[in-house]
């Protein structure tokens, strides 16, 4: 599965950071969204990655094979 924006991309800087717990690039965010996320990922045996530029951002979350 794949989820895909048109925004400005995520800087080299903070690429690491994507999916941690309270951390935030906007002024009224939690941080919490990737981070739920990412853990709901794990516990399913899954995998998130994503490619990014300034064209945007896509997220492709990989399930084993044989999970519905």
């Amino acid at each position: 599965m794949s989820i895909q924006d048109q925004g400005c991309g995520i800087p080299d800087e903070i690429k690491n950071q994507i999916g941690t717990p309270f951390f935030t690039t906007k002024e009224s965010g939690t941080g919490l969204g990737l981070a739920i996320c990412y853990n709901i990922i794990q516990r399913h045996n899954a995998s998130i990655d994503f490619i990014t530029s300034t064209k945007g951002t896509t997220f492709f979350i990989r399930f084993p094979k044989g999970v519905k």
